[in-house]
């Protein structure tokens, strides 16, 4: 059933900062109200959607609910869904989700699936993968590419982590690859470009990439910058793949430092360019064959920005500041699905336990 959501619609100029690279470009901003909290976002059919749930989450209000915001006018109506998963991810005019049912000892993780169409969802009975009852649900990927859902997890059955392949249709595991990268310390990346699916373990586990090659599924091995570097978001433009990283200077304990990078690597895993030391946000997004980066600065104190990245070169040009509300960015729940991009724009969702916002930057 779908219900229109009351929200708080504000367009700001940008601010001058002396002493900085100054955003040009305009902000809206969406505040939403207490009968729909948001904290997932991702782009599909022309849309932005957005994953939340009621007053006090999924268990009072409006229960668990999918928004449909339209990127020009920013009008959002809701529907319900079984679930409030999480990952969510889109293709194939399809919205997928993460769930998981909870025993005595396993996590089953489902698969669910909403019509950007038809809106209605669906959670497949199948039980895709099962996790042990510990902290590997929180260290868990799902991604659409090439036609299939890949699934980045460490099974129950298993002494490391495995990537299934699922079909997008039942959540039936069509494949399992070993010998991919460790986990870190949150969640690990996967990204597609034609004919390859990419894979790296995330924040705190080391530089290690790998790819798939989905004609033979050959899990091959994709050279890093460097063994100090930490990969903390990935993603495709066409068949090129851009990361960002973190370098060690090499130190020990509290002399130990690490600066920011961008990385390019080519369609066949050989590493094209990467950038000096550059002040960028968490996560990267492409749109209208630019890239840029959204999220908060080297410091909570600097606030969330949205960069654009100069392809050729790496380097990062801020366009638009970004104002949570109560001015700290990192008081965020941080939900790894920040950003978004449709109808020319970037999409950017603040959340915490209490309020969401949504912030749109033109691209132009």
């Amino acid at each position: 059933m779908a219900a229109a959501i009351a929200v708080l619609l504000t367009v700001t100029a940008p601010p001058s900062l002396a002493g900085a690279s100054v955003g040009t470009a305009p902000v809206t901003t969406k505040q939403f109200d207490g009968t729909f909290q948001p904290d997932q976002v991702v782009g599909a059919a022309g849309a932005i959607w957005l994953v939340g749930a009621g007053p006090g989450g999924a268990d009072y209000g409006t229960g668990c609910r999918l928004g449909r915001l339209n990127p020009e006018s920013m009008r959002l109506t809701t529907y319900g869904i079984p679930e409030c998963g999480f990952n969510v991810t889109a293709g194939d005019g399809s919205i997928f989700l993460e769930t998981w049912v909870a025993s005595s000892d396993q996590y089953q993780i489902h698969i669910e699936r909403f019509s950007t169409a038809a809106h209605t969802a669906t959670v497949f009975p199948t039980v895709s993968a099962a996790l042990c009852v510990c902290s590997a649900i929180a260290h868990t990927q799902l991604a659409y590419a090439d036609g299939s859902l890949w699934f980045y997890a460490v099974p129950d059955s298993s002494n490391g982590p495995e990537v299934l392949r699922l079909s997008p249709a039942s959540g039936v595991v069509e494949h399992a690859y070993l010998s991919v990268p460790q986990i870190g310390g949150t969640e690990p990346f996967i990204a597609g470009t034609p004919g390859y699916v990419w894979l790296a373990g995330g924040p705190g586990s080391g530089a290690d990439f790998a790819r798939i090659d989905v004609a033979t599924d050959a899990v091959l091995p994709v050279e890093p910058p460097g063994p100090l570097a930490s990969v903390y978001d990935v993603i495709a433009q066409g068949d090129q793949l851009y990361f960002l990283y973190l370098a060690s200077n090499g130190g020990t304990g509290s002399s130990n430092s690490y600066t920011r990078h961008l990385g390019h690597l080519g369609p066949t895993g050989v590493l094209v360019a990467e950038s000096p030391s550059e002040q960028v946000g968490g996560s990267l997004a492409a749109l209208s064959g630019r890239l840029f980066s959204v999220g908060v600065g080297g410091t909570c104190s600097s606030g969330a920005h949205a960069w654009s990245i100069d392809e050729a070169t790496l380097r990062a040009t801020r366009v638009a500041n970004l104002v949570p509300p109560g001015g700290n960015p990192c008081l965020g729940v941080g939900d790894f699905r920040p950003v978004a991009v449709a109808g020319g724009a970037l999409f950017y969702l603040y959340s915490n336990s209490a309020e969401s916002a949504l912030y749109r930057v033109p691209a132009s």
